[in-house]
């Protein structure tokens, strides 16, 4: 099982065996949404810096991109998750920390 929660802190997502996405309101602890695409179980769930996508990935090998508004799915990866990273750049992919650390030797 996979969680993670918005930006805003007020939308908890979980992946689960069943193969579904769930959304659920942090305050009251009800279940905001369901959303379904995966063929396998979903083991990783990620919000966009600004809270309105939602990258999941699963035991199908693919990747999905869904509208957490609109509740649906914008993008899948069809197993070739390249295409979705093109679309789903967090920040902490944007910055090179390699360069930015010094390594010692």
């Amino acid at each position: 099982m996979a969680v993670n929660v918005s930006p805003d802190g007020t939308t908890l997502a979980s992946g689960s065996v069943d193969k579904s996405i769930r959304l659920w309101d942090v305050k009251t602890g009800q279940q905001k949404a369901k959303l379904d695409g995966h063929s396998g179980d979903v083991y990783s769930v990620s919000f966009s810096p600004d809270g309105t996508l939602l990258a999941s990935g699963s035991g199908d090998s693919s990747i999905r991109l869904w509208d957490v508004k609109e509740e649906l799915s914008i993008l899948s990866s069809q197993n070739d998750y390249q295409d979705v990273l093109v679309q789903f750049q967090p920040q902490v992919f944007q910055k090179n920390f390699i360069q930015e650390s010094s390594i010692y030797f």
